[in-house]
């Protein structure tokens, strides 16, 4: 079978918790700060439920043989009164399996995404990236997006 993206569907739920504790396991190594994909089951099941029954989100999954390789989510949020515009798009899940990495389909996905949002009226799309991250801040610069803000934190 033939890799390519797609819209994701609830039945896929299972297959995008896996993935996410894979990317979850990712952030835990990074960082102390996150917790390992299998203490966040339960609440990650919960949100990607509310997720898939939300008209201002939009999920996409990259299939891989039986199962999936991946997958993104797409969500439009209200800004803050002081920041224009009202709304913008936000990518707050990006993951590849690693077998999948480098055969585009960031960038397939990434141009859904952004016709998606634009369908929505939205004109701006931020996403966070870890800071030693290095390989995902590359392949999210080769798609245009530009640091603006720099998250800081303090353990006290």
């Amino acid at each position: 079978m033939r890799n390519k993206i797609r819209e994701g569907r609830k039945s896929d739920l299972s297959e995008i918790l896996r993935l996410n504790e894979n990317l979850a396991e990712l952030h835990a190594k990074t960082d102390d700060y996150f917790l390992p994909g299998s203490k966040t089951r339960k609440s990650v099941k919960d949100w990607l439920e509310s997720v898939f029954e939300d008209d201002n989100a939009f999920v996409l999954v990259v299939e891989e043989g039986d199962g999936l390789g991946g997958y993104f989510i797409g969500l439009i949020e209200e800004t803050k009164p002081f920041i224009k515009p009202d709304f913008e798009g936000r990518i707050s899940d990006a993951y590849l399996e690693p077998q999948v990495r480098g055969k585009g389909f960031a960038r397939l996905a990434y141009e859904r995404l952004k016709e998606w949002f634009k369908d929505n009226d939205i004109n701006s799309i931020r996403l966070s990236v870890h800071s030693e991250n290095e390989d995902a801040i590359s392949a999210w610069r080769s798609l245009g997006f530009e640091e603006y803000m720099k998250r800081m934190k303090v353990d006290i």
